[in-house]
């Protein structure tokens, strides 16, 4: 047991040290106990929410681009959070869910923070999205009586 937390506490450490550089170093450790060093590139961050970001990802990666527009426009005509989103932009867009917001934003229509990963590049971006749920009237019967 402790030897799994110092792999742990060094895990953080090691991660934190390395994380000016463009590659994190890690420890990777088995059920034995047993951990090696390993370093992996880092990842990039595109905010998508940021004013003129798709246009500027248009112009500086445009390989990205038309898979970054299929996602978004995927997460409009369905939730994130079903198992078929992963699958749909796995298939059609080489793209991997990272996470999919589960506060969803009361305006009409909803919003909620999808991200994704393309190759090296996690993408983020508040999208509207239908709701399939039809709206009811609240119902007032858990209200006490005064």
């Amino acid at each position: 047991m402790n030897r799994m937390l110092i792999a742990f506490v060094l895990s953080l450490a090691s991660m934190c040290v390395a994380a000016s550089g463009d590659t994190i170093t890690a420890l990777k450790c088995t059920v034995g106990g047993d951990c090696v060093t390993v370093t992996v590139p880092r990842p990039l961050f595109v905010d998508l929410d940021l004013p003129g970001a798709l246009d500027m990802l248009k112009l500086s990666n445009p390989e990205h681009y038309p898979r970054v527009a299929g996602v978004l426009n995927a997460s409009y005509d369905m939730s994130c959070d079903v198992p078929a989103f992963d699958t749909l932009i796995q298939t059609k867009f080489a793209a991997r869910k990272a996470a999919c917001g589960p506060l969803i934003k009361t305006s009409l229509p909803a919003k909620r923070q999808l991200s994704f990963l393309i190759d090296r590049t996690i993408y983020s971006k508040t999208v509207y999205f239908k709701s399939t749920e039809k709206l009811h009237p609240a119902e007032e019967s858990w209200i006490p009586a005064r």
